[in-house]
């Protein structure tokens, strides 16, 4: 595994302990000698890691010698994801987003740069693709992502860019740096971002921010099929319904 990045920051035993659960996470589980030889480490060593991970009960070993990430970081993550105010504060709105459009409602927060969905409701229609609640997402592929964006300042979005750079998911993903500043500022003019098949094509999505105080808590989203989600729908009738869920998010967030 490339570490770069990581050269002379932090404790290398650390970032190997990292290296090895993001590994066994992506891949939905590895063998000891098969770690080994993706992160370049002898196979005592890699094995000292996993025996130390499953002894804290953060990995488990399956009867064919598979080590798997354990279902200790689904207690972690529902902790992360409890302690974020804007959760609690927006589980009403979002399940009326759903009640009332059909379609799928999104809740994101926005951490190291990602858009991270916190929750989701399924409408009647709704259609779900793509995404999983955690699965943090390049911010200028989503319409929640984008709607973030446009609150922070220049330099704060430029460093996320640095950071990540701005990957493309479809022929229709904004990629170029200042195309998406101008877009950034369409965004801050009529109120709500838009995803017109950036992330999955033949999937639009309206997403608009939740900020009190100049501070962003995080957005929620709209998605659906293109052939439904058009034309007055996705400009009027689906930003207003949003509007009215992220105003409500933000009075519980200031006065409860």
């Amino acid at each position: 595994m490339n570490n770069k990045s990581q050269a002379g920051r932090g404790i290398k035993s650390a970032h190997r302990v990292f290296d090895i659960i993001k590994l066994l996470f992506e891949s939905g589980g590895m063998t000891t000698s098969e770690l080994a030889e993706e992160i370049d480490l002898s196979t005592s060593t890699v094995h000292e890691y996993l025996k130390t991970c499953e002894q804290r009960e953060y990995l488990t070993r399956k009867p064919d010698g598979t080590y798997v990430v354990s279902l200790k970081f689904l207690d972690v993550g529902e902790i992360a994801r409890q302690s974020n105010p804007v959760y609690n504060k927006a589980k009403q709105p979002l399940a009326r987003i759903a009640d009332e459009t059909g379609e799928v409602a999104w809740l994101y927060a926005e951490e190291h740069g990602y858009a991270v969905p916190l929750a989701a409701e399924k409408g009647q229609r709704g259609v779900q693709v793509v995404g999983r609640i955690g699965n943090r997402k390049p911010m200028n592929q989503i319409s929640a992502g984008k709607a973030m964006l446009a609150e922070m300042p220049r330099d704060r979005v430029e460093a996320i860019i640095d950071r990540h750079g701005l990957p493309g998911a479809t022929r229709n993903t904004l990629t170029d740096r200042e195309s998406l500043f101008d877009r950034l500022e369409t965004i801050r003019e009529r109120g709500y971002a838009l995803n017109d098949g950036e992330e999955v094509e033949g999937i639009r999505a309206v997403g608009m921010a939740i900020v009190t105080d100049g501070e962003i808590h995080g957005s929620l989203s709209v998605s659906g099929p293109s052939n439904r989600v058009r034309g007055e729908r996705l400009r009027e009738e689906l930003p207003e319904i949003l509007s009215g869920a992220v105003n409500e998010v933000e009075l519980k967030l200031t006065y409860e």
